[in-house]
Protein backbone atom coordinates (compact mmCIF):
# COMPACT_ATOMS: atom_id res chain seq x y z
CA UNK A 1 0.00 0.00 0.00
CA UNK A 2 1.53 3.18 -1.19
CA UNK A 3 1.03 6.20 0.53
CA UNK A 4 0.36 9.18 -1.61
CA UNK A 5 -1.42 12.73 -1.46
CA UNK A 6 -5.08 11.55 -1.60
CA UNK A 7 -4.39 9.17 1.49
CA UNK A 8 -3.44 12.18 3.76
CA UNK A 9 -6.57 14.30 3.04
CA UNK A 10 -8.55 11.15 3.95
CA UNK A 11 -6.75 11.11 7.32
CA UNK A 12 -7.54 14.87 7.64
CA UNK A 13 -11.06 14.02 7.16
CA UNK A 14 -11.59 11.33 9.72
CA UNK A 15 -9.62 13.38 12.57
CA UNK A 16 -12.19 16.22 11.44
CA UNK A 17 -15.40 13.82 11.33
CA UNK A 18 -13.58 12.36 14.83
CA UNK A 19 -13.62 16.20 16.39
CA UNK A 20 -16.88 17.24 15.13
CA UNK A 21 -18.51 13.09 16.85
CA UNK A 22 -16.67 14.55 19.91
CA UNK A 23 -18.18 18.07 19.87
CA UNK A 24 -21.60 16.84 18.95
CA UNK A 25 -21.17 14.16 22.01
CA UNK A 26 -20.27 16.78 24.27
CA UNK A 27 -22.86 19.23 23.62
CA UNK A 28 -25.47 16.41 24.20
CA UNK A 29 -23.59 15.41 27.38
CA UNK A 30 -23.98 19.66 28.33
CA UNK A 31 -27.72 20.04 27.54
CA UNK A 32 -28.85 16.62 29.38
CA UNK A 33 -26.91 17.71 32.68
CA UNK A 34 -28.24 21.19 32.58
CA UNK A 35 -31.74 20.03 33.91
CA UNK A 36 -33.44 19.76 30.52
CA UNK A 37 -35.80 17.16 32.53
CA UNK A 38 -39.52 18.07 32.22
CA UNK A 39 -40.27 16.85 35.82
CA UNK A 40 -40.89 20.22 38.39
CA UNK A 41 -38.87 21.22 40.82
CA UNK A 42 -41.27 21.66 44.08
CA UNK A 43 -38.58 22.30 46.67
CA UNK A 44 -37.59 25.77 44.98
CA UNK A 45 -41.13 27.19 45.12
CA UNK A 46 -41.37 29.83 47.11
CA UNK A 47 -44.91 31.13 48.91
CA UNK A 48 -45.50 34.65 48.22
CA UNK A 49 -44.80 37.29 50.82
CA UNK A 50 -48.70 37.55 52.27
CA UNK A 51 -48.97 33.79 52.81
CA UNK A 52 -47.25 32.95 56.64
CA UNK A 53 -47.92 29.93 59.20
CA UNK A 54 -46.59 33.12 62.01
CA UNK A 55 -48.86 34.85 64.27
CA UNK A 56 -49.16 38.76 63.74
CA UNK A 57 -46.46 39.53 66.47
CA UNK A 58 -43.74 37.28 64.36
CA UNK A 59 -45.28 39.01 61.04
CA UNK A 60 -44.64 42.38 62.04
CA UNK A 61 -41.33 41.71 64.42
CA UNK A 62 -39.43 41.04 61.10
CA UNK A 63 -40.73 43.16 59.04
CA UNK A 64 -38.65 45.50 58.10
CA UNK A 65 -40.62 48.58 57.35
CA UNK A 66 -42.29 48.09 61.33
CA UNK A 67 -40.15 50.37 63.80
CA UNK A 68 -42.61 49.17 66.71
CA UNK A 69 -45.73 48.05 67.19
CA UNK A 70 -48.64 47.90 70.40
CA UNK A 71 -51.94 46.40 71.50
CA UNK A 72 -54.90 48.13 73.20
CA UNK A 73 -57.58 45.83 73.24
CA UNK A 74 -58.92 45.07 70.20
CA UNK A 75 -56.66 47.88 68.49
CA UNK A 76 -53.30 46.90 66.82
CA UNK A 77 -51.18 50.28 66.45
CA UNK A 78 -48.42 49.83 63.96
CA UNK A 79 -45.60 52.23 64.11
CA UNK A 80 -44.07 52.79 60.46
CA UNK A 81 -40.69 53.51 59.63
CA UNK A 82 -39.64 55.72 56.66
CA UNK A 83 -39.23 52.81 54.15
CA UNK A 84 -42.87 52.30 54.45
CA UNK A 85 -43.87 55.75 53.85
CA UNK A 86 -41.45 55.81 50.71
CA UNK A 87 -43.09 52.44 49.12
CA UNK A 88 -46.00 52.88 46.49
CA UNK A 89 -49.48 53.54 47.87
CA UNK A 90 -50.62 49.69 46.46
CA UNK A 91 -47.90 48.15 48.76
CA UNK A 92 -48.97 50.09 51.78
CA UNK A 93 -52.38 49.00 51.47
CA UNK A 94 -51.51 45.50 50.61
CA UNK A 95 -49.02 45.47 53.90
CA UNK A 96 -52.43 47.25 56.19
CA UNK A 97 -54.65 44.35 54.22
CA UNK A 98 -52.19 41.63 55.81
CA UNK A 99 -51.52 42.90 59.15
CA UNK A 100 -55.63 43.22 59.31
CA UNK A 101 -55.87 39.79 58.47
CA UNK A 102 -53.58 38.60 61.17
CA UNK A 103 -54.91 40.83 63.62
CA UNK A 104 -58.30 38.94 62.79
CA UNK A 105 -57.37 35.58 62.89
CA UNK A 106 -55.08 36.47 66.16
CA UNK A 107 -58.47 38.08 68.24
CA UNK A 108 -60.95 35.39 66.47
CA UNK A 109 -59.79 32.69 68.86
CA UNK A 110 -61.89 30.02 68.84
CA UNK A 111 -65.42 31.42 68.48
CA UNK A 112 -64.24 31.78 64.53
CA UNK A 113 -64.90 35.14 63.82
CA UNK A 114 -63.11 38.54 64.91
CA UNK A 115 -64.79 40.79 67.34
CA UNK A 116 -66.77 44.21 66.97
CA UNK A 117 -64.33 46.90 66.56
CA UNK A 118 -61.12 45.05 65.75
CA UNK A 119 -59.01 48.05 64.63
CA UNK A 120 -55.59 48.57 62.84
CA UNK A 121 -54.29 51.66 62.59
CA UNK A 122 -50.84 52.85 61.36
CA UNK A 123 -48.37 55.57 62.61
CA UNK A 124 -46.17 57.63 61.49
CA UNK A 125 -43.42 60.17 63.68
CA UNK A 126 -47.40 59.97 65.73
CA UNK A 127 -49.36 60.78 63.08
CA UNK A 128 -52.42 58.07 61.98
CA UNK A 129 -51.46 57.44 58.22
CA UNK A 130 -53.80 54.46 57.78
CA UNK A 131 -56.52 52.81 59.23
CA UNK A 132 -58.11 49.10 58.42
CA UNK A 133 -61.31 47.55 60.05
CA UNK A 134 -63.09 43.79 58.88
CA UNK A 135 -66.52 46.67 58.71
CA UNK A 136 -65.05 49.77 56.41
CA UNK A 137 -61.88 47.79 54.98
CA UNK A 138 -58.38 49.94 54.54
CA UNK A 139 -58.80 53.99 54.80
CA UNK A 140 -55.71 55.78 53.72
CA UNK A 141 -55.47 58.71 56.16
CA UNK A 142 -53.59 62.04 55.76
CA UNK A 143 -49.84 61.08 54.64
CA UNK A 144 -47.19 63.54 56.72
CA UNK A 145 -44.13 63.83 54.45
CA UNK A 146 -41.50 61.56 54.68
CA UNK A 147 -38.47 63.19 56.79
CA UNK A 148 -35.69 64.42 54.20
CA UNK A 149 -32.09 63.66 55.26
CA UNK A 150 -30.51 66.86 54.09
Amino acid sequence: MSLNASSALCGHRIARLAMVGAFLLALVFALSSCGGSGENNTSSIVPPANVSNQNIEQTLKFDSRVQDFDTDGDKLIVNVNESWMKSPPGLQERAVDGWLSGWKSERAGDAGSAPKGLTVLVKYDGNDVAKATPEHGIEMLGKPAAKSED
